[in-house]
């Protein structure tokens, strides 16, 4: 395990798994007690940023696929947190529209969600962290999935 342990350390896509798993069990740690998953505050938070959209939409806004976010949303209008609307139109769409519930739940577990972010980073300087969030975003935002 000498040098292939190396090598595996240097591999982009190994060091993102990573520093996936370290952020994603920082944040679960953090929302354990408020009943909501870290998935279920990306799409409030997507939500928050775009209002109402339809599912295709908030699918590409998060990067999920659709057939996943469809029973999440479903768990999370069951918990009153969205509402999903059938399009009067088109049968075959639906809105996604966040409740004031949701809005509620969104603004209290924020602070939390922020405060994950910056023990995730405490590590790099303010600058070392700017730096990092623009790689990341470079490489993430410019790529379809």
């Amino acid at each position: 395990m000498g040098n292939e342990n190396q090598l595996l350390r240097k591999q982009p896509g190994h060091l993102l798994r990573r520093g996936y798993q370290k952020g994603l069990a920082i944040i679960s740690e953090k929302l354990s007690k408020e009943k909501i998953t870290h998935l279920q505050l990306t799409v409030l938070m997507a939500l928050n940023e775009s209002g109402p959209c339809t599912q295709r939409a908030l699918s590409d806004f998060i990067a999920m696929e659709p057939s996943n976010v469809h029973p999440m949303l479903r768990r999370m209008q069951d918990m009153e947190l969205v509402v999903i609307e059938v399009s009067k139109a088109d049968k075959r769409r639906s809105h996604i529209v966040m409740t004031a519930k949701g809005n509620d739940l969104l603004q209290e577990v924020m602070p939390l969600h922020l405060e994950s972010g910056r023990e995730l980073l405490e590590d790099l300087t303010e600058q070392e962290q700017q730096e990092f969030i623009r790689l990341l975003e470079k490489v993430t935002c410019n790529n379809a999935l």
